[in-house]
């Protein structure tokens, strides 16, 4: 039997390169999780790093183009945690939700203070010698001298004098503050307050309550008696004409002296001046001084 070798059709593979591809089959057939396919996104690495980690040359990286704005939208990107250092960027708050609570920074008036509060704290400036921080109107911090005594206007820095001392010109005092009341009533609601002073319309202090009305009315009476026998003084007791004595009634006293009108008695033994309570008209005894 005579062989003839005859060329290959074109296109055709050789038997060489048959065997190539069908051992390149045989190892894409055998891929699983045992043997996956191997194939090295990152340059001149094999493989790249599994789970999380640090940076690393197989730690394939993730980029984003520069000119194109991220979308609009609502989903959050996760909760951001502490991370000292970081910089996020501008954050703009929009607005603060209200509280009085004791974690809130707002707390109420006339609240009672609880130890742990938390707050914003005033903080203040130290000037050894006062300057002014801006112009009027400008927000500004308190200053403080150097002893941290906050600076005030007015007459704080005034001295204090000793009781019963001399007042010598110029002296520094506090203005006593009162306040105008044209119809006298309490400033306080509870007994033992502090209050401040009152005045009436006309600027004159209030020092007497409501309920001595009557003794104004009777020290009215007493200013104007006068001589006329319309509006003279008028005293009169308690006690009956002509009865016994009672309660303490007023006595008027008198000197006795005989009828001839000599003091009875000698010089060695000269008579007492008695208490001679009257039983009727006073007659005085002939020849009485």
């Amino acid at each position: 039997m005579d062989v003839v070798t005859s060329a290959l059709p074109t296109g055709a593979s050789t038997l060489a390169e048959q065997q190539t591809q069908t051992a390149s089959l045989s190892v894409l057939d055998d891929w699983d999780e045992t043997d996956r396919a191997k194939v090295n996104i990152i340059v001149g690495q094999a493989g790249i790093a599994a789970g999380t980690g640090v940076d690393g040359v197989t730690v394939p990286r993730v980029t984003l183009a520069t000119n194109v704005a991220l979308p609009a939208g609502t989903n959050g990107i996760g909760k951001l945690t502490a991370n000292s250092g970081v910089d996020i960027g501008d954050v703009d708050v929009t607005s603060v939700i209200p509280g009085v609570g004791a974690t809130n920074l707002s707390k109420p008036e006339d609240g009672p203070h609880t130890t742990g509060d938390v707050g914003v704290m005033a903080l203040a400036v130290r000037q050894d010698a006062q300057a002014d921080f801006g112009a009027d109107g400008d927000y500004v911090p308190f200053s403080i001298d150097a002893d941290g005594q906050l600076r005030v206007t007015g007459s704080v820095a005034g001295t204090q004098y000793a009781e019963d001392t001399v007042s010598s010109a110029a002296d520094l005092l506090f203005m006593a503050g009162v306040v105008r009341k044209d119809t006298a009533a309490t400033l306080v609601d509870t007994d033992g307050d502090r209050t401040q002073l009152e005045v009436d319309a006309n600027g004159r202090l209030l020092v007497i309550e409501p309920s001595a009305a009557a003794a104004t009315a009777s020290l009215s009476v007493l200013d104007d008696w006068d001589n006329a026998a319309s509006d003279g003084a008028s005293v009169s007791g308690d006690v009956a004409h002509d009865t016994a004595d009672a309660g303490e009634p007023v006595k008027v006293g008198a000197k006795a002296y005989s009828p001839d009108g000599t003091t009875p008695g000698t010089a060695a033994a000269p008579a007492p001046v008695t208490s001679a309570p009257f039983t009727g008209a006073f007659v005085p005894a002939a020849g009485a001084p």
